[in-house]
């Protein structure tokens, strides 16, 4: 069998102590990186967030403006086909100016 002195004994520990400090450093180097990253990254998530909602606001404000838009020219058009339908008709006593309201 092998017989260790101490000697032998006590560079093997010092070195496994060596690289057990060397990962640790390693690992610890490693999830400071990491740690880094991710505060990173969850703060360009939270901006990218204030972003997406303040767009879907901008979105629901055209939306609505635009079916305002389309609800008045759908009312503009219907009063221009009843005032030349008017015009046509000879028993018609409406003006423009009401048919425009």
């Amino acid at each position: 069998m092998l017989e260790l002195g101490k000697v032998e004994v006590a560079a093997t520990l010092g070195a496994l102590i060596t690289v057990i400090g060397v990962l640790w450093r390693m690992i610890s180097a490693w999830y400071e990186k990491e740690a880094k990253r991710l505060i990173d990254c969850e703060k360009k998530h939270s901006d990218v967030q204030g972003v997406v909602v303040d767009l879907t606001g901008r979105i629901n404000l055209l939306t609505g403006r635009m079916e305002g838009v389309e609800s008045l020219s759908k009312s503009v058009l219907k009063a221009i086909e009843e005032s030349n339908t008017c015009k046509k008709s000879p028993s018609c006593s409406r003006t423009d100016s009401q048919l425009l309201q």
